[in-house]
């Protein structure tokens, strides 16, 4: 009975710390798209790590958008689940003006 208990736990535990895809994204952006964009950068990965689900991709997405300073969008954007984090990767934009 022990024993049993024990490889429960240990297999909840363990799918604490799983990594999965959970979605993708055809645009990723707080404004309307228009027709024309430049790409900046590709494969831009962004994450955001905190105890509000609701804020962890919008701050992944913004997260990637920093690490490219000239872009303002994510296109052909995906997103994941790791651990306690959301994860972005996706090609960095400038959408046109």
């Amino acid at each position: 009975m022990r024993r049993a208990t024990l490889l429960t736990l240990a297999a909840i535990l363990a799918v604490g710390c799983t990594t999965f895809n959970r979605g993708r994204f055809a645009v990723a952006s707080a404004t309307l798209v228009p027709v024309a964009t430049t790409t900046i950068q590709e494969d831009v990965e962004g994450r955001a790590c905190s105890e509000r689900i609701a804020q962890r991709l919008e701050r992944a997405v913004e997260d990637a958008l920093e690490k490219t300073p000239d872009a303002n969008a994510l296109v052909d954007a995906s997103f994941r689940f790791e651990r306690v984090c959301i994860v972005v990767r996706g090609t960095a934009v400038r959408l046109g003006d």
